[in-house]
Parts: C-alpha cells; sequence; structure tokens
C-alpha cells in the first residue's frame, strides 16, 4: 500500500512506498519520492528529507547523526548513490527527465530482528 499527498501550492507530490520481506526476498524496502515538475527546488530537497526523517525515525533510528547523513546524502550532487548507516542502507535516485526524487531506506529484517 503506498501513501500519497499532492502539494498544490508547489505542484508537487509526496509518495511513501513500503515493500515487506517475503520468503525469497528478506529484504525490507521503504522508498519516499517526491514528484516535481520542472526543475527540483530547495522545497524539493526539504520535503524529501523531512519525509525521510520521520520514516527512518518511525523505524527507531533517533540519533541526530543519522538526521545529518539523510540530509548530506539527499543534497549531495550525485544522481544516483547509495550508502550505509548502522543496520540500513540509504538509496538515492534524482531522475530530472520523469521529474523524481527518490530515497530508499533498505534494512535487513533478519538483522534487525537479531539486535
Amino acid at each position: 500500500m503506498a501513501y500519497t499527498s499532492y502539494i498544490k501550492k508547489t505542484k508537487q507530490r509526496l509518495l511513501v512506498v513500503p515493500a515487506p520481506p517475503t520468503e525469497k526476498n528478506p529484504i525490507s524496502t521503504i522508498g519516499v519520492c517526491t514528484y516535481f515538475s520542472g526543475n527540483p527546488t530547495n522545497e524539493t530537497f526539504e520535503l524529501t528529507i523531512t519525509l525521510s526523517e520521520i520514516v527512518v525515525s518511525a523505524l527507531g533510528v533517533k540519533e541526530e547523526d543519522a538526521k545529518k547523513q539523510i540530509r548530506d546524502f539527499i543534497q549531495s550532487e550525485y544522481t544516483w548513490n547509495m550508502e550505509a548507516y548502522k543496520n540500513l542502507t540509504f538509496a538515492k535516485s534524482l531522475n530530472r527527465d520523469k521529474g523524481v526524487l527518490q530515497f530508499g531506506i533498505i534494512t535487513d529484517v533478519e538483522e534487525s530482528e537479531e539486535q
């Protein structure tokens, strides 16, 4: 099930897509997408960062350095990148042609359950 919101003032749409683990794939992912028209603005990045911080906090990661790492990671110049943080992996994709900034949070369910 996806959760979506449309912000009329800025014509940006937010989407959160959880993908629970399956028998074949024990990896759980949560995708945070911000859709934009034209070029991404500072607000595009701020919306993605804020929503990503909320999702990561809901996963139990409360440290301030996690927020800083998310912010630096999303604002980086790379259009695609992956980075580890504790038992999570962050993934970023910026597709200007399709008008979407995506931030993925990948968790290893088996490892998370052991902790």
